[in-house]
């Protein structure tokens, strides 16, 4: 295919430098920033959107700190390794302050949250997937950025805990020492505490029978007995079929495989498939957050606090000093059992946790309440939109993984709700992602 000159002049949400060619036609191409000029090779079109493959950097921008010579020129774990830390900032400050441009106030940028400096190793959780080589079984991951994804081996992750890349490399050396291959296997999924300074460790095989297994139960008590820093290992099948990490049967559970968190003064437990907050550290900062803006609600103390997409319980076990009573909402029933655990390991009174899809239980949001949103990186449904548009709850806090979901989520029930406070976190240094919290307040 055709290769020609770019110059990158933006940067988006998904983490993808913007150029335009001769004709005006907006190029998306992963790995470049701002004043970049490159060589790239369009590989696909989707939606008015040309994506290119960034063949070679001629003239590297000022943000980099590191202009790598050769392909990969981006860090699949983390896209944003090469530039710094401060343009960093400055590219996820602007991507909120246009996402919400003429809506707020002007100090946002004082509000924007970030650490001082570059942080690496915050994240607690790493799924490895595998690849079979010369060498035997290797750590592998996906290309991005290119017209033909594949499996290339992952020699590192640099966002991850070090214990937890200690301890891949360990089951890495056990798996090979078995002599398995990678058809074998689906994922590894190591969860490290910070709190305990210990790894739980989640294995999920294609496998459903357990005669089968290429693992033996007495090779994984000797392996974890060897390695005091591994708490406890769970082997389980997945369908090969899907991506997703869901099991529907485990074969063992092995040493104690909860893994123990503490955010600021609260414990938690969860199982190692639930989901938990990536870096908790600084997750903090937004509970922090939650805590002042309903600080500041007139009868909080008489009112319920509804917890959509709830977890293991975090914010409304965190919250729940403040107000009368909470419920929390999550679909998962093993979310529901460890949420009931913390609230009673924290000592919480009024609290009520129902297992259900939010769109199933909608007549619980009401109009004398708080209303605390936390979805997936979609957002959320229409028929949640239309629950919110009819009761009108009179605060909403609204926390995201996706600012441009929640932006268009608040899009819908902007003539209902002001936002009177709205903050965006760097979370997750050296990747596009940001947190954001919204507080909505009814007019």
């Amino acid at each position: 295919m055709e290769r020609f000159k770019l110059k990158i002049s933006d940067i988006v949400n998904t983490g993808h430098g913007i150029g335009t060619d001769k004709l005006n036609n907006h190029i998306y191409v992963l790995g470049a920033f701002p004043g970049d000029i490159i060589i790239v090779e369009i590989y696909k079109k989707l939606d008015k959107i040309y994506y290119g493959k960034l063949i070679s950097i001629l003239k590297p921008s000022i943000d980099r700190v590191f202009t790598p010579n050769k392909e990969p020129f981006f860090d699949s774990n983390a896209p944003w390794k090469h530039i710094s830390f401060e343009a960093e900032n400055k590219y996820k400050i602007k991507i909120i302050n246009e996402l919400y441009a003429n809506i707020l106030y002007k100090d946002i940028i004082k509000k924007f949250y970030s650490k001082p400096k570059n942080e690496i190793g915050y994240r607690n959780k790493v799924a490895y997937t595998f690849l079979d080589t010369k060498k035997g079984l290797k750590f592998a991951l996906y290309t991005r950025g290119i017209g033909d994804k594949k499996k290339i081996e992952q020699k590192e992750n640099s966002l991850a805990h070090p214990l937890i890349e200690k301890v891949g490399k360990l089951f890495l050396n056990f798996l090979n020492q078995k002599k398995i291959k990678s058809k074998q296997l689906k994922y590894l999924i190591l969860r490290y505490s910070f709190s305990t300074n210990t790894i739980s460790a989640y294995l999920l095989l294609p496998e459903t029978n357990r005669k089968k297994l290429p693992i033996k139960k007495k090779d994984l008590d000797r392996f974890i007995k060897n390695n005091n820093q591994i708490q406890g290992i769970i082997v389980a099948h997945s369908d090969p079929k899907i991506r997703s990490s869901i099991s529907d049967k485990t074969f063992y559970n092995i040493g104690d495989t909860d893994i123990k968190e503490k955010i600021l003064d609260k414990k938690y437990i969860y199982h190692p498939s639930l989901f938990f907050q990536i870096n908790p550290i600084d997750f903090k900062q937004i509970l922090c957050d939650l805590r002042e803006q309903i600080k500041k609600i007139n009868g909080k103390e008489n009112t319920q606090l509804l917890d959509l997409f709830a977890g293991v319980g975090i914010i409304g076990i965190e919250l729940s000093d403040l107000v009368h009573d909470v419920r929390g909402i999550e679909l998962s029933s093993l979310s529901k059992e460890y949420a009931i655990k913390n609230s009673k390991v924290n000592k919480i009174r009024d609290f009520s946790f129902y297992e259900s899809n939010v769109n199933d239980v909608l007549e619980y949001i009401k109009k004398e309440q708080i209303l605390i949103i936390d979805p997936p990186r979609h957002g959320i449904t229409q028929k949640t939109i239309d629950r919110i548009t009819e009761q009108k709850p009179e605060y909403i806090l609204y926390v995201s993984c996706n600012p441009e979901t929640q932006r268009r989520d608040y899009e819908k029930i902007k003539n209902i709700y002001n936002i009177i406070f709205l903050r965006g976190y760097n979370l997750f240094p050296k990747t596009h992602h940001i947190e954001s919290l919204i507080v909505l307040q009814r007019k």
